[in-house]
């Protein structure tokens, strides 16, 4: 027979080890955590911003939450439980600004998020890309 006391360190063991590994859903992709990259813009309107971005994070992803009046863009990859979870935020979300921020979140569906696998670079240079800066 097992003892009960090595069954619950087991159990608690395992709620550990999922607590710290866990998968990170699309709702886990929200701005000013401290965990995105972030750039300015300047003459540049809002929606030449939205457009480049919009259009960055579908050429990547799946789009699954586009909110142009919230700055707000979310995608991931649909097909597994592997791959990325993206938030691009553009504020503020309004047209006639002197300066934009753009904020680029991209974690890995399932962490913990490995050194030297972070897109938000990649997805930062293709922003300004289309941007022409």
């Amino acid at each position: 027979m097992v003892n009960r006391h090595v069954v619950k360190g087991i159990i608690v063991f395992l709620i550990a080890v999922l607590q710290l590994t866990g998968c990170t859903g699309i709702d886990s992709v929200r701005p000013d955590t401290g965990e995105g990259s972030k750039f300015a813009v300047y003459r540049k309107s809002y929606d030449e911003i939205w457009n480049a971005a919009v259009s960055v994070a579908g050429q990547r992803l799946t789009l699954v939450e586009t909110d142009r009046q919230t700055g707000i863009i979310k995608a991931e990859a649909l097909d597994s439980t592997f791959g990325e979870t993206l938030g691009i935020f553009i504020n503020p979300p309004r047209e006639g600004e002197k300066r934009y921020v753009v904020e680029v979140l991209s974690l890995l569906k399932n962490r913990p998020q490995i050194p030297g696998q972070d897109a938000e670079p990649q997805i930062i240079d293709a922003i300004k890309a289309k941007l022409d800066i």
